[in-house]
């Protein structure tokens, strides 16, 4: 088997709103692989002033509003630009990406030029993030799943999060009964998961409204959760249409992890978001309309299955010694690694910090903290008074209410 001598970060040039995240974990992956296989890295388009493939390039072969409307090509891209792709990779590289579409993918093993994809995988939770990985090449992948987080760290870790917020829920008043009902979760309007296999129409919510009719036979309230970065008129198009089919849609604005920690039963329901794939592991049941983006092994050493991504822990991910153990036979250089001993140290929530992505971890990290609330005592003065929103308004007013109606 042929080793490899040089890795090339090749981002999804057409969706360009990924271009920060993929420039982050470029960064990561270069500083890691450099120094735990003594890979050499090619400069990567638009991160290192020396692109190999510039946008104007790529205007030759796609329409003008290409960067508009990626969703297009998301599937497949005109042959002429696969094989530019393809040409200007030497041979002995192994193409590295985060959430490389499936156009690259498949222009790559058409030519028999291996890739490894990175991406944050759907379960956030944890003390830390997880990642997943996958490969074209099979006994890279094999590695991968030999090395990867299985079902029982995610329960365990969902378990821990349970048990401290349940520590706070059990004995607060007020909040939202949810047992019996169904709760929707809502995604932003142009989430890569909402389009269907060699589709570029993103799917809707009224796209399932047989579903709903049925979820409403046996639940008659249903809860919306929205996605904090969804256009108003996407959130009032989708209540509107659970509207029809429920006696009751409320919306509710606690955090998700706070409703997935909750003791009562209850049925959580989404096109694709990646919340319902985190359920299962809080016992909470889950139903996708359409189908998860994010599909991942849980069992370490399983199976190959197309499409499905491996779960490392933050700390192997950014362990130089860690891609040593794991790969060290697949690259040329690996014995000149400088690190190949080196463990990086297991910090919460440490790839959070670094990528400065936190989602919903972050509310339920500070949410009745006594450390910072100590924190707020002490150093007072350097905080601003908190402003009661029309928000914060709407909930004192529920729970002043929700007691008032208990005596």
């Amino acid at each position: 088997m042929e080793k490899y001598n040089k890795c090339l970060f090749l981002p999804n040039l057409l969706r360009k709103v990924n271009l920060p995240a993929s420039g982050f974990f470029y960064d990561v992956l270069r500083a890691t692989l450099s120094r735990g296989l003594g890979v050499e890295f090619w400069d990567a388009p638009y991160f290192d002033g020396n692109p190999i493939i510039v946008a104007d390039e790529l205007k030759r072969f796609l329409p003008p509003d290409f960067d508009l409307n990626w969703q297009k090509y998301h599937w497949s891209v005109p042959e002429v630009l696969e094989e530019r792709i393809v040409s200007l990779i030497p041979k002995g590289t192994l193409v590295l990406s985060y959430e490389m579409p499936p156009w690259l993918k498949l222009a790559l093993e058409n030519a028999q030029i291996d890739w490894l994809d990175v991406r944050l995988s759907s379960l956030r939770y944890g003390h830390d993030l997880f990642v997943g990985l996958a490969s074209s090449n099979s006994e890279m992948d094999r590695r991968i799943r030999k090395q990867m987080c299985d079902a029982s760290v995610f329960r365990f870790e969902a378990d821990l999060l349970k048990a401290r917020l349940r520590h706070m829920q059990r004995f607060k008043l007020g909040g939202v009964p949810l047992r019996g009902a169904a709760v929707f979760v809502g995604q932003t309007e142009a989430d890569a998961s909402l389009l269907r296999e060699g589709h570029s129409n993103y799917l809707r919510l009224s796209d399932y409204e047989g579903e709903l009719k049925e979820i409403a036979r046996t639940r008659d309230v249903i809860y919306y959760k929205a996605h904090p970065m969804a256009s108003r008129f996407h959130v009032k198009n989708e209540m509107q249409i659970l509207k029809k089919h429920f006696k009751s849609c409320r919306r509710i604005y606690e955090n998700a992890y706070s409703l997935l920690s909750l003791e009562d039963e209850f049925l959580l329901v989404g096109i694709s978001s990646g919340c319902l794939s985190e359920a299962e592991y809080f016992g909470k049941n889950a139903l996708f309309l359409h189908e998860p983006l994010y599909r991942f092994y849980e069992e370490s050493g399983s199976l190959p299955v197309p499409g499905y991504y491996s779960n490392w822990s933050a700390r192997d991910f950014l362990s130089p010694g860690v891609w040593y153990d794991c790969f060290s036979e697949l690259f040329e250089n690996a014995p000149s690694a400088v690190l190949k001993g080196y463990r990086y140290a297991d910090y919460a929530s440490e790839l959070r910090r670094l990528h400065n992505a936190y989602w919903g971890y972050a509310e339920v990290d500070i949410l009745d903290s006594e450390y910072y609330q100590t924190l707020g005592r002490f150093y007072g003065r350097g905080f601003k008074k908190p402003e009661l929103s029309a928000r914060g308004l709407m909930y004192l007013f529920a729970a002043v209410l929700r007691r008032w109606m208990k005596r």
